[in-house]
């Protein structure tokens, strides 16, 4: 995904500046001024328009995107969207309220990852297998370490448990 937030529409850019901008080399721009860059014709350097530039990432950003049904995660190895192996998802959730799911792949064994929304704990439980849940949350030592607490399911004994998930 190449960002476009730092492209001024009104300015032109040198193929150098653009290769800075991403961290590519001169080459690969011209690889994409061959697949459909536009640049300013009779030039020299060559000169792209700002608007030309950030309508040329969109597309390549949008063409790169894979649609995901709810229950499907992305994997990488495959480059496919996959159903997990056997339904079965660990979950995490952070101190912003996010879950962060993963599950293996049943066609290469990678792990797969996927976030979700915390309102939408109750639809995962009816569609996964949940093997385990982890809450992420801030060290009281200090605010750069993170600690992962297993976070077990109410006992019917009545003992009380620290819980980040809406159960």
């Amino acid at each position: 995904m190449y960002s476009t937030k730092g492209i001024s529409y009104f300015r032109c850019y040198r193929i150098g500046d653009i290769a800075r901008m991403y961290k590519k080399s001169d080459k690969t721009i011209l690889g994409w001024i061959d697949s459909g860059l536009k640049r300013i014709d009779g030039h020299k350097p060559f000169l792209v328009r700002g608007y030309d530039l950030a309508e040329f990432l969109k597309s390549r950003n949008d063409t790169n995107r894979c649609a995901l049904e709810f229950s499907e995660f992305y994997c990488f190895g495959c480059k496919e969207a996959r159903n997990p192996k056997q339904r079965e998802i660990t979950i995490a959730t952070s101190a912003g309220g996010a879950i962060r799911a993963q599950a293996v792949c049943p066609e290469c064994g990678k792990i797969m990852c996927r976030p979700y929304a915390m309102d939408k704990f109750s639809e995962l439980k009816k569609i996964f297998v949940i093997k385990e849940k982890l809450c992420i949350s801030d060290s009281e030592t200090s605010p750069s370490n993170f600690q992962i607490q297993p976070i077990e399911n109410n006992t019917e004994n009545g003992t009380k448990e620290q819980v980040c998930f809406p159960f």
